[in-house]
């Protein structure tokens, strides 16, 4: 997902909100905040292109994505561009529907893009995406996956072309980390490339 977020930032004059919580060390370069009462409370220095969420593990904060939605909602609301990248939008949802009082992250895959927001998505869970994500994202990069996850995007017609047996024989955890970064680009309704692309 770094390689998208510095192609955002070259094509665009706008800003990137990530919520990067997942893990004890940031996925992603950037200003870091707890979340956005913090951001509040301690503006980024000079002119912040990347603010990163992180919570505080320490504390038990974890980062509300809708409040990061949100936050994107009054920025573009200024007039200024941003995208927000969700690393696991799975902690927004529920058995593959928003969780309750989540309305504007599906309404930024919906109607962000009119008003100067994008979304970029990640999941180890794909069968627990609403709908919204899945039918406003232009394409899907696929690492490994098998399973529920796999049934997912088979029932949402990404999976033509006989990608799915190529994409549970690609390189997981069975491997050293500096093996892995293998993955199919998936567009829905179309056939696969035929090509494995690697991070």
């Amino acid at each position: 997902m770094n390689a998208v977020v510095a192609a955002y930032l070259r094509a665009s004059p706008g800003a990137v909100l990530v919520v990067d919580d997942k893990e004890l060390r940031p996925r992603f370069p950037g200003q870091e905040r707890i979340d956005v009462n913090d951001l509040a409370a301690r503006p980024p220095a000079n002119d912040p292109r990347v603010v990163v969420f992180r919570g505080d593990v320490r504390q038990g904060i974890e980062v509300d994505p809708e409040t990061v939605a949100g936050l994107a909602w009054r920025m573009a609301g200024r007039g200024c561009p941003v995208l927000v990248v969700y690393d696991e939008l799975d902690k927004a949802t529920t058995y593959g529907s928003w969780k309750r009082g989540v309305t504007r992250i599906p309404k930024s895959f919906g109607q962000g893009r009119a008003v100067g927001i994008a979304s970029l998505w990640g999941t180890q869970s794909p069968q627990a995406v609403p709908r919204e994500a899945f039918e406003q994202s232009s394409c899907i990069l696929c690492f490994r996956l098998a399973g529920q996850g796999l049934a997912k995007l088979a029932e949402r017609d990404y999976l033509q072309g006989g990608v799915a047996d190529v994409i549970v024989r690609l390189p997981g955890d069975e491997v050293p980390p500096a093996q892995r970064g293998d993955f199919v680009l998936l567009r829905r309704g179309r056939p696969w490339d035929g090509v494995i692309y690697r991070f």
